[in-house]
């Protein structure tokens, strides 16, 4: 299995008559950090959105994992920018709920159900 998490070659993508993309080529291996920094407009999201799968190039390679776009998405992770969110929506975070495990635990499952903070919603009476 190669440690090869991204790869694009020649990556291109066109919004209407707005080319957002072009020539883009990028390996991102496993275990990887990488920044995308750049101005608003630049293509940042759209390059992300290529590799989640949910933009298809016009042209180029792309693959995650050596799958295409959109097949591994288990195994990565993307938090937008913005996040529409309902600010209104009757939910809060239980502050009395506390946990700590010991950082030598070997079982990760039951430290990590430990972990979980409880979620309480609220019910709208108006």
């Amino acid at each position: 299995m190669s440690d090869e998490a991204v790869f694009l070659e020649d990556v291109w993508v066109r919004y209407g008559d707005n080319t957002v993309l072009q020539e883009v080529t990028l390996k991102v291996c496993e275990k990887d950090f990488l920044g995308v920094i750049g101005p608003n407009g630049g293509g940042k999201t759209t390059l992300l959105k290529v590799i989640m799968g949910l933009v298809q190039p016009m042209r180029g390679i792309a693959t995650v994992f050596g799958e295409e776009p959109g097949r591994s998405w288990q195994r990565i992770g993307y938090v937008p920018q913005q996040i529409m969110l309902d600010r209104n929506f009757p939910i809060s975070v239980n502050p009395y709920q506390k946990a700590t495990v010991n950082e030598k635990s070997s079982n990760k499952i039951a430290a990590a159900k430990y972990l979980m903070v409880s979620i309480m919603i609220k019910h709208n009476s108006d």
